[in-house]
Formats: structure tokens, sequence, C-alpha cells
């Protein structure tokens, strides 16, 4: 028998559902192991918190600098890629203009569509 595609949707939701469950069965085996995880993690997150302050605000003066410069600089594993800005148009008023303006039609084009699935909010 050949599934419509609310069928599937819905498989695809039990799917995700024991998946759930059956991660939720785990809790029992992790729950000693997490307060000794999150003391860690507290002691992790401490010691990088001043490496990852500097790091941020180094990317920002690199990005900033690229963007002046207008080109894109390599280092030993890292490159900033510069990438100049994007032209869009106002799809709406081209499509108005385009009534009008027949000839303008020749330069529009349509991407492929595109699913992606979401859960349907309650």
């Amino acid at each position: 028998m050949k599934l419509n595609i609310t069928q599937k949707l819905n498989r695809l939701a039990e799917l995700m559902d024991d998946i759930a469950t059956d991660r939720e069965g785990f809790a029992p085996e992790k729950a000693p192991h997490l307060a000794a995880l999150a003391e860690i993690q507290k002691r992790e997150d401490e010691t990088v918190a001043h490496l990852a302050i500097e790091a941020a605000d180094l990317t920002a003066k690199i990005k900033t600098e690229t963007v002046a410069a207008q080109q894109t600089t390599h280092g030993h594993s890292l490159m900033a890629v510069y990438a100049k800005g994007r032209v869009t148009w106002d799809g709406k008023g081209l499509d108005g203009y385009a009534v009008a303006n027949p000839e303008v039609a020749a330069f529009r084009r349509v991407g492929e569509p595109s699913v992606s699935i979401r859960e349907v909010k309650k």
C-alpha cells in the first residue's frame, strides 16, 4: 500500500516520538552522572571564558578589517573570506512593474521549490 504525504507525516511523527521515548529510557542510567558532568562543564566554562571573550573580540575585528580591505585573507589554518554584498530586488514591486513593462519578465528566474518539516503548533 502506498502512503500519501499525510500518512507519511503521521508515520514520521510516530518515529520521532518513539526516538524520544527510547532516549528517555536511558535517563535513569544517565542520572547518577549528570551532577558530576555539570560540575565538569562549569569548571570548563570558567577555564575557557576569557579565551572565548578574546576570540569573539578578535573575530569582530577581523571581520571589520576584512570588509574594509575588501579581500580574502589567509592565515595558517583559518581564512577570512570576503564576499560582496548580495544584490536583492523588491519582488512585489518588480512584478507590478512587469505588468506594465512585460519585457522585464524575461529576466525573472524562479528557483527550485524546497520543503522543511516543522512541528504543528498546538
